[in-house]
């Protein structure tokens, strides 16, 4: 998904373009300005791969914004929008993606974003991080996921997982200090994030990933467009999916195959656990809605296929026990129903020193004198 910026003096002009990317796909448009000096502020602030600029504005044109643009982000795509043609020549000068003469046309609008589309699959082709956050982080340097980064330091892996996890905020040196050397003194813990910062840039550059940490004046940024994030994939299919149909089922198939472990269980980052529980509370929730798409279809076999995830990351919630063996009992698997207690029973043993709760422990006694 594109990130696109608008800025024209003319409010009437801005809302025209607004309304034609509206009913464009992939792209969001993150910032509208009137007054180019606010365009230039938020882009100090904010990740931005796409600018619509007019040309013709008072205190600070076009042109001018556009360089002032590039310096704070040299990754920026310039497309520039005027009703004058005789500033094609200089606008090409700044490496700009296109110049749209106003009033612009719906299909040379379409144009300019098949050409940003294309340019950006050729730099993917050549260039491409997969990052993994499930379970472990791990970050591959092609899509074939055959090379992976050798970390020089545990901090500078936890520093460039939390830059990624936070690709489009900018965060300064007192920030991530707090964030990974907490308990350090100033001068040690900046002599550390600097030669983290060193390594990451180092490294990546030497594996033709250039400006992959970007520095702003706002602070420090993640910065690569081609990326792949098993995180983002896992988003939006649980935006996507409304409501479980037949239709959305593989959709959830490949939210249960992205799902390898809790988000970055394995490397314990504290900052991580806020974020960590609300992924596990969405996949949690397409799996017990899905559970009850099939429960209402009367596939009982299907349902507790789905269970079966739900007690494998959340082992603590005897309700997935309980409605495991309903299903079983349903299904005429009795001894399968039995077996679920006594799996459920021996790992509240193990872990707690507890037994199961008066409920389930009644269902077991049932099956068990029925058998």
């Amino acid at each position: 998904m594109f990130r696109i910026l608008l800025v024209d003096d003319e409010e009437n002009s801005l809302n025209m373009l607004e309304n034609q990317l509206s009913i464009v796909h992939d792209i969001l448009i993150v910032g509208k300005f009137t007054d180019p000096l606010l365009a230039l502020s938020f882009v100090e602030k904010e990740q931005i791969d796409l600018a619509f600029l007019d040309i013709d504005m008072p205190v600070l044109d076009g042109l001018q914004l556009a360089e002032k643009l590039l310096q704070i982000n040299e990754h920026i795509q310039i497309v520039f929008v005027t009703a004058y043609s005789i500033y094609a020549v200089k606008a090409f000068e700044l490496y700009a993606l296109d110049y749209l003469l106003k009033p612009v046309q719906h299909q040379r609008l379409t144009k300019t974003l098949e050409r940003l589309s294309s340019k950006k699959l050729k730099s993917q082709s050549s260039n491409q991080l997969s990052i993994k956050c499930f379970g472990s982080f791990d970050v591959y340097l092609n899509e074939n996921k055959m090379k992976t980064i050798n970390w020089k330091t545990y901090k500078a892996k936890e520093l460039f997982a939390y830059l990624a996890m936070h690709k489009d905020t900018a965060f300064d040196s007192d920030h991530l200090i707090n964030i990974l050397w907490p308990n350090d003194n100033e001068e040690k813990s900046k002599i550390n994030l600097y030669t983290c910062i060193s390594f990451l840039r180092k490294t990546f550059k030497n594996e033709g990933f250039n400006h992959v940490i970007h520095k702003s004046k706002r602070g420090y940024m993640f910065n690569h467009d081609c990326v792949f994030y098993d995180l983002d994939e896992f988003n939006q299919i649980v935006d996507s999916v409304r409501e479980v149909t037949a239709t959305t089922i593989p959709k959830i198939e490949r939210m249960i195959k992205l799902y390898s472990g809790h988000f970055l269980e394995r490397e314990g980052y504290l900052w991580a656990q806020n974020l960590q529980e609300s992924i596990r509370r969405k996949f949690q929730r397409l799996l017990r809605e899905t559970k009850e798409f099939y429960v209402k279809c009367g596939e009982f076999e299907k349902a507790i296929l789905y269970l079966e995830p739900l007690i494998q990351f959340d082992p603590d919630n005897e309700q997935n026990y309980l409605d495991m063996m309903k299903l079983f009992v349903t299904t005429g698997k009795r001894v399968e129903a039995i077996k679920v207690f006594q799996e459920y029973r021996q790992y509240l043993n193990k872990e707690f020193s507890i037994e199961p709760s008066e409920e389930i422990t009644y269902l077991y006694n049932q099956l068990i004198d029925d058998t």
